[in-house]
């Protein structure tokens, strides 16, 4: 029986999205499950749809900003 709750993801490209996760697991392949994902509201929908929009490099560069500023890696 799948198993539901709501969870924040922090994505530093657009910020916190409340997600709503389903847990299920698989009974054809012994101790396999699954976890869905589901934006909660708009506002989360919005941010999705904004982070799949970007380019790779664009969803990158806010954690190669943050290594460089917090972490002091080069290149």
């Amino acid at each position: 029986m799948p198993v539901s709750r709501t969870k924040q993801v922090r994505n530093l490209a657009v910020g916190e999205l409340e997600m709503f996760l389903t847990s299920m697991s698989l009974p054809s392949v012994p101790h396999a499950w699954m976890q869905i994902y589901t934006p909660t509201d708009e506002v989360a929908w919005s941010k999705l749809r904004e982070l799949l929009a970007m380019s790779v490099e664009e969803r990158q560069r806010p954690w190669a900003e943050h290594r460089e500023q917090v972490h002091l890696v080069v290149g």
